[in-house]
């Protein structure tokens, strides 16, 4: 799913792994807007399974200060405060809307479930079992996370920039000036290779910046947007393979990766008559991934010296008599100069330049039949990761048939291109087998929609509407993995069904259902049906006034079954051998959500002060996701993680 904010794509380009792990600033979030179908036409790459874009505040939106302050913890989440400043104002022309907040943090307890290895990169000589992983309050370290945002606006320019950072350079205070990661969490100590810290760390985040030129020339507004933005992408440290007592002392490591993209965008819609209007536009950027790198940090002996024979990977030769040869000892490999601690090249330099155009129409008649289209081409002509031409067509048509209610139905297509991953990894290191020839993934999918305002200001109902709709999406291409490389797998279909009712009650009460149900065959497997998902998903939620100032409001989520071949049930050993892989049922997981909210005026301003739990139920199969293995069908580097209760006292003051 492509995540746009503000209009930049956020698409990581190096993994394709969305980086805010912790919460985003939400009090900048204006609103978002979801496409649940591909959208190549407007957005073009990587809009391969669907859209979500994230609109932020602008300047008006806030006038003068904002603070929040708020606080939690429980085992979800240990030991958070969360202070905030947000100003929204003028300098002198200029409108500007300033944003900064801090979060520091013990982060959460986790519950990994068992876990089967089977042929893990680097191969090993027998698969490894996770038993106990369980990471303990006294083990997790503190960390902080600062995010620094901001919009100006002049006239018909709009910058606007986002910039986290982890730890607060400068502050004498141990730890808070020794960041671990936005996404760390502790193993077993016993599990863990020897002399080496506990704590699976990803410093993973992202920092942009745009500027946006808006205006009207003639009948046509014109849309002009440049941009750049950098994702780093570290590791430090990553376990990837747990010590077995007497069997093997683990694999852990450092990386560095950081890749970064820039591009112009442009959109012209003109209204050519009042029953015509049209948008059409271009789109080129240049992305690119430079001097990534690999440290090895164990197995090791307790000398501290990395134990090279253990290791099925390919570590380079240290010429150490400057003679252009190594020192190789074919009695004694283990006398063999390898660079030390086997740092090598991660990712090969990998870059790409991409164009493409586009062109949409929309032509409403008399009667209200909206018939939309457009047409896409876009293409990567220059660079290591350069692809030919895609085509992409979309077509829509809305019909009216009563007073409220409307049918639509939708053909729409996208397409994503191999990421630098799938294509420029240096498999003698620890990554998948990489392909420089994969195809790009294409999807299109065929909708049918029936919606309807069924009640409006009848008795206590304030409205009640309701949507149902059908897809069955295809799939060509898709990247995935088998053997340990990266491969483009037969055609996939989806059925899908949604259905959401909301209602909304005279008072300010509010309840909304959804319901989705999908099902997925692979073409390749002589249609057998994918288990590895849930194929059912309820959510329902409400908030309830209360009184005037004090509102509860509740989220529940219900996820279906599900059948995981990563898990393994324990049976007592740390090794186990692949023919006795088995698929083991998840169970359905309830997640309840929920607290109380109020709100009142200080001295004239507005104020607000909340109490939310998370996970009240405290399940500890609440997984969080992790699409981008388990859709493989295959091994995890890491087992997932459940997350458990939590709770989180917010307040809100402006002045």
């Amino acid at each position: 799913v492509l995540v746009l904010k503000d209009g930049v794509s956020l698409f990581d380009s190096a993994y394709n792994i969305q980086a805010s792990l912790r919460r985003w600033p939400m009090e900048m979030i204006k609103r978002v807007e979801t496409m649940t179908s591909p959208g190549g036409v407007l957005w073009g790459a990587n809009s391969y399974m669907g859209i979500v874009s994230i609109i932020t505040k602008s300047p008006g939106d806030v006038d003068g200060f904002e603070m929040g302050l708020g606080g939690g913890t429980g085992p979800g989440d240990n030991n958070v405060i969360r202070p905030y400043l947000m100003w929204g104002g003028k300098l002198g022309p200029v409108k500007a809307l300033l944003h900064g907040s801090i979060e520091i943090f013990q982060g959460p307890n986790y519950v990994y479930p068992y876990l089967r290895f089977y042929a893990p990169p680097p191969s090993l000589t027998m698969p490894v079992q996770y038993l106990d992983m369980k990471g303990g309050k006294g083990d997790l370290y503190w960390n902080s996370y600062a995010s620094i945002d901001g919009k100006f606006k002049w006239g018909k320019w709009t910058v606007g920039f986002s910039a986290p950072f982890l730890g607060i350079s400068g502050l004498d205070i141990y730890p808070y000036a020794r960041p671990v990661s936005l996404m760390a969490w502790t193993v077993n100590s016993e599990t863990v290779p020897k002399g080496i810290n506990p704590i699976n760390a990803y410093t993973w985040y992202e920092r942009y910046i745009y500027a946006r030129y808006n205006d009207k020339i003639g009948p046509v507004n014109v849309n002009l947007n440049a941009y750049g933005i950098y994702f780093d992408r570290d590791t430090h440290t990553a376990h990837m393979i747990p010590q077995v007592p007497n069997v093997f002392d683990g694999l852990s490591y450092d990386t560095f990766l950081h890749s970064y993209r820039t591009g112009l965008t442009g959109d012209f819609r003109w209204q050519v008559t009042r029953r015509f209007r049209t948008i059409f536009g271009f789109e080129t950027f240049y992305e690119w991934m430079k001097n990534s790198t690999f440290t090895l940090l164990a197995p090791r002996a307790d000398d501290g010296q990395v134990r090279y024979d253990q290791l099925s990977l390919t570590c380079p030769y240290n010429d150490v008599n400057g003679d252009g040869l190594p020192v190789y000892d074919p009695n004694n490999p283990e006398n063999t100069t390898y660079v030390p601690n086997c740092k090598q090249t991660y990712y090969y330099d990998v870059d790409r330049m991409v164009l493409g155009i586009f062109a949409t129409g929309q032509y409403k008649t008399p009667k209200g039949l909206i018939i939309d289209g457009g047409v896409r081409l876009q293409a990567a002509p220059a660079g290591v990761a350069k692809y030919a031409p895609v085509f992409i067509p979309a077509m829509s048509v809305v019909v009216p048939f009563a007073k409220t209610w409307h049918a639509k139905f939708n053909y729409v297509t996208g397409f994503r291109p191999p990421v630098f991953a799938n294509i420029a990894g240096n498999n003698a290191t620890v990554l998948y087998t990489s392909n420089p020839y994969l195809k790009v993934e294409k999807s299109q999918a065929f909708q049918a929609e029936l919606n309807s305002i069924l009640l409006k200001d009848k008795g206590h109902i304030q409205e009640m509407s309701f949507r149902l709709d059908y897809s069955y999406t295809i799939l060509d291409n898709m990247i995935k993995i088998a053997q340990g490389a990266y491969y483009n797998a037969d055609r996939f279909y989806i059925h899908g069904i949604e259905g959401l009712l909301r209602l909304y009650l005279k008072g300010g009460h509010n309840v909304v259902v959804g319901y989705t149900l999908n099902h997925v065959e692979s073409a390749g497997l002589m249609g057998r049906v994918f288990r590895s998902v849930p194929n059912q998903w309820l959510f329902f939620t409400t908030v309830y006034r209360l009184t005037r100032k004090l509102d509860l409001i509740t989220a529940f989520r219900l996820i279906g079954a599900y059948e995981d071949p990563d898990h393994a049930v324990p049976n007592g050993s740390n090794t186990s051998k692949y023919s006795q892989l088995a698929y083991e049922l998840i169970p359905s997981v309830a997640i309840l959500n929920g607290g109380i909210r109020y709100k009142s005026k200080l001295e004239g301003k507005p104020f607000e002060i909340s109490l939310m739990g998370y996970n009240i139920m405290n399940y500890n199969s609440y997984y969080t996701a992790d699409y981008f293995n388990d859709l493989s069908a295959s091994m995890e580097r890491l087992p997932t993680k459940g997350q458990l209760f939590y709770f989180f006292l917010n307040s809100v003051f402006h002045f």
